[in-house]
C-alpha cells in the first residue's frame, strides 16, 4: 500500500509538472505572437464625417452624404446644421407638429444603420405629427452631449429633450482624451461646472509611433490583462463618486436649460448587450433613480427592459461582428435593436403621461420603418 501511495503521489506530481509546462509554453507562444504581430490602428468610422471643434473636440461636418457608409443601403447624411438628417430644420416647430431632440453617442447617432433606422428617426415615423432631431455623435461622453446641446440646442424650438446615454458615457467624462483625440473635461467646483481643456486642441497630425515589440509583448500578456482589470476595478471605485457628482451637476444644468427653452428633460439609459446577463453600471442605475426622484425628472431605464427579454432574443438587437473596415461596430444596435429602443420609449413616455394614449384601433400611429 505504501508503494502504491508513492506511485500515485509521483504520478500527480508529473501531471502537475506537465500542466505547468503547458502553461509556460502557452505564455511563451502568446509573447511570441505579440512580438511578431505588427500593430494595427483601428479604423474610427467617425473620422469619415467629423471635424475638429474647439468646444466639443469633434463634430459632424455639414452637408455630408456617405452612400453605403455601414454597408449596402445604409447611408449617412448630415445637414447644414451638422445633424444626422436628410432635411433642414426650421428654428420654430412647424404648425401642428411636435419636436423632440435626441442627444447621445454612437448609439443615438445610429452607428451601423441607415438614416431612417436610428431609434430617434423611428420615433418620428411611429408617431403622427412628431419631428425628431438627432444630435447623437460617435464617441461622445455625457459631458460632450451636454455641451453640444447647451451651445446649439437652443437654436431649435422643441418640447422634449431625450438625453440618452450608455453607462460607458459616464466613464468617458473622466478623461480629456478619447482614442487619441483631445476632448473637453468638466469639473464640479463650488456647485458649478467648470469646463477644462477648452478650447480643445486639434488632434495630432499623425498617430503616435507604434510600440516596440517588447512593449507589445508585455501589453498583450495574460498577466498584464489581469493586472489591468484589477487596477481598473480599484480606480473605478475611487472615481465613481466624482463622476456621479459630475452627472448630477450636468443634470441640474440640463434641467435649467430645458426649462428656459420651454422643453421637458427626460433621461434615457440605453442598454448594452452585456447588460442582459450582468449590469456594467454598478451603482450608476440606483444613483440615477435616486437623482430622478429628487429632481422629479423622468428616468427611462431601458436596461431593465432588455433584461426582461429571453436570452435567445437578445443577439438580434445588436451587431454581432465588426463591419468591413470598422473595428468598433460590434455591440451597436441593429435595425431591430433601434426598433426595440423606439418602442420601449413610446411605452415609457405614455406611462409617464408625456404622450397621449394610442387612439382606438391604433390608426393614429405610423408603422415603424416607414419613410418620412
Amino acid at each position: 500500500m505504501k508503494r502504491l501511495g508513492t506511485r500515485i503521489r509521483d504520478g500527480l506530481g508529473m501531471l502537475l509538472l506537465a500542466l505547468l509546462l503547458l502553461c509556460a509554453l502557452e505564455g511563451l507562444g502568446s509573447f511570441a505572437m505579440a512580438w511578431r504581430q505588427p500593430p494595427r490602428e483601428p479604423v474610427v468610422a467617425e473620422r469619415l464625417h467629423t471635424e475638429h471643434d474647439p468646444l466639443l473636440g469633434w463634430i459632424n461636418k455639414p452637408d455630408q452624404f456617405i452612400p453605403n457608409m455601414y454597408g449596402p443601403g445604409r447611408h449617412l447624411h448630415t445637414n447644414s446644421q451638422r445633424l444626422r438628417a436628410r432635411m433642414e430644420y426650421l428654428p420654430e416647430v412647424p404648425p401642428g407638429a411636435v419636436r423632440w431632440v435626441c442627444t447621445g453617442d454612437s448609439f443615438t447617432l445610429g452607428y451601423g444603420v441607415d438614416d431612417d433606422q436610428t431609434w430617434c428617426a423611428l420615433l418620428g415615423q411611429t408617431l403622427p405629427d412628431l419631428e425628431t432631431v438627432n444630435m447623437g455623435q460617435g464617441g461622445y461622453g455625457i459631458d460632450q452631449a451636454y455641451l453640444w446641446y447647451d451651445r446649439d440646442g437652443g437654436g431649435l424650438e422643441h418640447q422634449l429633450l431625450l438625453f440618452a446615454f450608455v453607462t460607458i458615457d459616464r466613464d468617458r467624462m473622466g478623461d480629456c482624451v478619447f482614442l487619441g483625440h483631445p476632448k473637453p473635461c468638466l469639473a464640479h467646483r463650488d456647485g458649478t461646472l467648470e469646463r477644462r481643456n477648452v478650447p480643445v486642441p486639434p488632434p495630432p497630425d499623425r498617430s503616435p509611433p507604434p510600440a516596440s515589440g517588447f512593449r507589445r509583448m508585455l501589453q498583450s500578456s495574460r498577466l498584464a490583462a489581469i493586472s489591468r482589470r484589477l487596477l481598473n476595478r480599484v480606480l473605478a471605485r475611487s472615481r465613481e463618486g466624482r463622476l456621479h457628482q459630475l452627472v448630477a451637476a450636468v443634470v441640474r444644468e440640463l434641467e435649467q436649460r430645458t426649462r428656459e427653452r420651454g422643453a421637458t428633460l427626460v433621461l434615457v439609459h440605453l442598454p448594452l448587450q452585456i447588460d442582459h446577463r450582468r449590469s456594467v453600471s454598478g451603482s450608476f442605475r440606483p444613483f440615477l433613480e435616486s437623482l430622478s426622484r429628487e429632481r422629479n425628472i423622468p428616468y427611462l431605464d431601458l436596461v431593465a427592459d432588455l433584461r426582461r427579454l429571453p436570452e435567445a432574443e437578445v443577439p438580434r438587437l445588436f451587431i454581432q461582428y465588426d463591419l468591413p473596415g470598422f473595428a468598433a461596430a460590434t455591440g451597436h444596435y441593429t435595425e431591430a435593436g433601434n426598433g426595440f429602443v423606439a418602442e420601449r420609449l413610446v411605452e415609457h413616455l405614455r406611462e409617464r403621461g408625456l404622450l397621449p394614449p394610442p387612439p382606438s384601433g391604433g390608426s393614429g400611429e405610423r408603422q415603424s420603418g416607414a419613410t418620412r
